[in-house]
């Protein structure tokens, strides 16, 4: 059985290591040929594709050939490609949740699943947006992340949305939740028939603030936060009918005492690689799912632990007042790097630009 990554960048960089931690030859398929994938000792082979559906269809279908392949989702543009290619990617012998393809087309729609999840979990107001000045406390996004193979862009200027309109491009606007970063939480894991290897990660630093990407992550510690979002986020993908592995973002306002879902991916996030130091490996967890079809509770090792992203510092320049929140979690946490591995040095070279 070959391993499949599609996507090349720091998503896709941690399940190859996680691969080859197992013993595994992980081969990487990515659009761009600088992708730091590209350079890592971690990977089997990687393998530069054009942005076209029949050319990675039939690129798959030859790495699968004779024994099959787990296929590795990255970011939601591989998704959607997995989606439009369903039919053609199973009679090649691809291993990857179809059953789970209609949750995966449900929340690729930022408006269609506002609507449809509205009364499973609580959801900012969220409309579709056709131009014209927003409401007070809104924030415009675009309804679905990517375009084809191009991700759409996220927080741009009132003339890029326009100009985005007018060459047929959708948005929502959705009201925004005003909450300190340190109540934005991801619940996290892999579901067969429940929720396995669930961890909480924290938001300590973004980029850009707010509304960005996480550069600073923690596990969050507190069982009862992390109860209430297993609770949320098992009534959330049951309804959804979903299998595979997830990351779920939440925002929480204690003045009205609940917490709001932001996000859904259906797919490895950027942080997955961390619980890994906690015994929580969910390369291998959903290794196990596509190729046995059960998987079962990981033993957890005890420990405070940090994701760093090399950019942080970006943040803190963005956000200085989050500095003492940052001091505190990398002087009392184990860190893991997004990029940098001393065995293997080389990707973060290539995120410098080298």
């Amino acid at each position: 059985m070959k391993h499949v990554v599609l996507g090349g960048r720091a998503n896709g960089l941690g399940v190859a290591r996680r691969l080859r931690h197992a013993g595994h030859g992980g081969h990487v398929l990515d659009l761009d040929p600088r992708a730091v994938c590209s350079v890592s000792n971690a990977v089997e082979r990687f393998h530069f594709v054009e942005a076209d559906d029949e050319a990675i269809v039939a690129k798959l279908t030859d790495l699968s050939s004779g024994q099959g392949a787990v296929a590795y989702c990255t970011d939601d543009r591989w998704n959607a490609f997995v989606v439009r290619n369903s039919l053609a990617l199973q009679e090649a012998g691809i291993r990857f949740p179809f059953s789970s393809i209609a949750a995966m087309e449900l929340v690729a729609d930022k408006l269609r699943s506002a609507q449809a999840l509205e009364d499973i979990v609580d959801i900012p107001p969220t409309r579709a947006y056709d131009g014209g000045d927003a409401a007070t406390g809104e924030i415009i996004k675009p309804r679905f992340p990517f375009e084809g193979f191009r991700i759409a862009k996220k927080g741009g200027t009132a003339r890029d949305i326009s100009m985005a309109l007018a060459d047929g491009g959708s948005f929502v606007a959705q009201r925004r939740i005003s909450s300190p970063l340190r109540e934005h939480f991801s619940l996290c894991g892999v579901r067969g028939s429940k929720i396995v290897g669930a961890l909480t990660f924290a938001k300590v630093l973004e980029y850009p603030h707010p509304g960005g990407t996480s550069t600073l992550s923690i596990v969050e510690l507190d069982a009862k936060v992390h109860a209430e979002l297993v609770a949320l986020s098992e009534r959330l993908l049951a309804h959804l009918g979903y299998s595979g592995v997830f990351e779920i973002e939440y925002i929480r306002c204690p003045e009205r005492a609940r917490y709001y879902m932001v996000d859904i991916n259906l797919r490895f996030w950027l942080q997955h690689e961390l619980g890994s130091l906690l015994g929580v490996d969910y390369v291998r967890l959903y290794a196990d799912l596509m190729t046995h079809g059960a998987i079962e509770e990981p033993n957890r090792r005890l420990g405070r632990v940090a994701w760093v992203h090399e950019g942080f510092p970006l943040s803190l320049a963005h956000s200085w007042r989050s500095l003492p929140d940052a001091v505190n979690a990398l002087i009392t946490r184990r860190w893991l790097m997004a990029h940098f591995r001393l065995a293997d040095p080389r990707p973060v070279l290539r995120l410098l630009g080298v």
